[in-house]
């Protein structure tokens, strides 16, 4: 590649990194001040009765799950790195008021390679790949830092469920040039009534659990309700500006990419990682989405990839959450 093309390139994600750090240095994300497991329960079956090991949180924000995985595993070493020193602060200061001392944290670029010569066992990255300004630079990265029979938690957006989302995103757009203006953006999308808070966290989540197949249902009421519950009772800690923080990230973002199933296999199979089941999202398995055995039957002389599109264009997920692991046998 001509050198001014590579200058080029670097000029871009310099931008783009630059954008995103000046938007969580402005808006620490998540904020939510105590430690959150939704995700870390998702990963329990993985860990198993593991008790000593070293995992990862890659782009921790403000450390909720990071301290959440130090309390739950205090025999474990756990590391949290995140772009933003705003959000590292809180996280320093959740880990110190909850106690989690064997949670410690670094401030990292994740498109730069990690510092750490040892590996680690288990690593998450929630939500981080699809803000960077090469996800797969990112995830390389994060595969050069996991053991040889390591495991991740990744979690990234999805196109078919977000459509509503970045329909917005793109009004903000059109009406605020300046896409680091990130006040003006939530200003204007409150005036728009573009992003509606729960008033009620029952209906809230019996309308996601409606649009969920018919056998994941009950169990996914029942799991985020519990979630739901649990976050109420502890809003105190919230920031005080808690709701201009989730509008920041949801449509003033400076850098968002949105997958189809078949880019992220694509995306794994670039850097030497392999899907290993769905946890979040979508269902993993198509029995909960299809009932016909019939149809069950014609679904068998599906490829891996065919039955996660066939999942995909059912259930419009709004994100994968999946474990992924080295592809040994891709090698």
């Amino acid at each position: 590649m001509a050198p001014e093309i590579l200058t080029e390139q670097r000029n871009i994600h310099q931008k783009i990194t630059q954008g995103v750090a000046e938007l969580y240095a402005r808006f620490p994300f998540p904020s939510r001040g105590v430690p959150v497991d939704y995700y870390l329960n998702k990963f329990k079956d993985t860990i198993g009765s593991r008790k000593t090991f070293r995992l990862l949180d890659a782009g921790c924000g403000t450390g909720e799950m990071t301290v959440a995985a130090a309390l739950r595993y205090p025999e474990a070493t756990v590391v949290g790195c995140d772009l933003s020193q705003a959000s590292l602060t809180q996280a320093h200061a959740l880990a110190e008021r909850t106690g989690a001392k064997n949670a410690t944290f670094f401030q990292q670029d994740l498109v730069a390679p990690l510092p750490y010569a040892e590996r680690f066992d288990y690593i998450f990255c929630i939500g981080v790949l699809h803000h960077l300004a090469s996800p797969e630079t990112g995830l390389r990265h994060l595969v050069e830092a996991l053991s040889e029979d390591g495991k991740m938690l990744l979690y990234l957006y999805g196109v078919l469920g977000r459509q509503e989302l970045i329909l917005k995103r793109e009004i903000l757009a059109l009406l605020e040039k300046d896409p680091l203006d990130f006040e003006s953006k939530i200003d204007c999308a409150r005036r728009l009534d573009l992003y509606q808070f729960p008033r009620s966290g029952l209906l809230n989540i019996l309308a996601e659990v409606l649009t969920s197949p018919p056998r994941a249902s009950w169990k996914r009421l029942k799991e985020r309700w519990i979630w739901k519950k649990t976050l109420k009772g502890q809003r105190q800690w919230q920031a005080s500006n808690f709701e201009e923080i989730i509008l920041a990230d949801q449509l003033a973002h400076p850098q968002v990419v949105h997958y189809r199933i078949k880019e992220i296999f694509q995306l794994l199979e670039g850097v030497g990682l392999r899907l290993v089941k769905m946890v979040d999202g979508m269902p993993d398995d198509l029995s909960e989405a299809i009932r016909s055995p019939e149809v069950l039957q014609r679904v068998r002389h599906l490829s891996v990839l065919e039955r996660y599109q066939l999942n995909e264009l059912m259930s419009k997920p709004e994100n994968y959450t999946f474990v992924a692991e080295r592809n040994h046998a891709g090698r």
